[in-house]
């Protein structure tokens, strides 16, 4: 029994401490400082607004699942009195990893909602289907020219124009 014991202990802790480094790299390498964007880091965000989207469901349901389930899978009880130092240690764990992700959440919906307002904002704008062709729908540039009809001087322009525009609405 005690074996067993140290061996889901070890379990525990090996799922805590890859999920703490994954969760350490992404907060070095991932969150947005949306004041600062620069023009080449608003294109890039642009192009993987739908996989934001996507990462902030998985999150949310990542959430959900240690919340319910804890980071061992299995259903959280009451636990009452703690038995053991072991299980303050893995509700420590576990609440450092619920605030990490939530943070994550929060980051996550901020830098999509400003986004999401920033193209409500220039929607209006006769040549705003170069934005949502390129960057929302994937499309190349040949194909956006052949959709939209127009030159690649004039898609050139515009696009330009509509980033830079969409950076200023998006650092106010």
């Amino acid at each position: 029994m005690v074996k067993y014991k140290k061996y889901i202990d070890a379990t525990i802790n090996d799922k805590v401490t890859s999920l703490q480094k994954f969760l350490k790299n992404y907060i070095d390498t991932e969150l947005i400082d949306i004041e600062n964007l620069k023009r080449k880091d608003l294109i890039e965000l642009l192009k993987s607004y739908n996989k934001r989207k996507v990462q902030l469901n998985n999150y949310k349901e990542q959430l959900y699942q240690i919340k319910n389930y804890g980071l061992t899978g299995t259903k959280n009880e009451n636990l009452g009195v703690q038995k053991s130092r072991t299980n303050i240690d893995l509700l420590e764990k576990t609440e450092n990893t619920i605030e990490d992700i939530e943070n994550i959440i929060k980051n996550y919906e901020y830098v999509l909602n400003k986004v999401e307002r920033g193209l409500s904002l220039i929607k209006h704008d006769k040549y705003y289907q170069i934005i949502e062709l390129r960057y929302l729908e994937g499309l190349p540039v040949s194909d956006i020219l052949l959709k939209i009809d127009i030159s690649h001087r004039t898609y050139s322009r515009h696009h330009t124009r509509l980033i830079n525009e969409l950076k200023s609405i998006l650092i106010l």
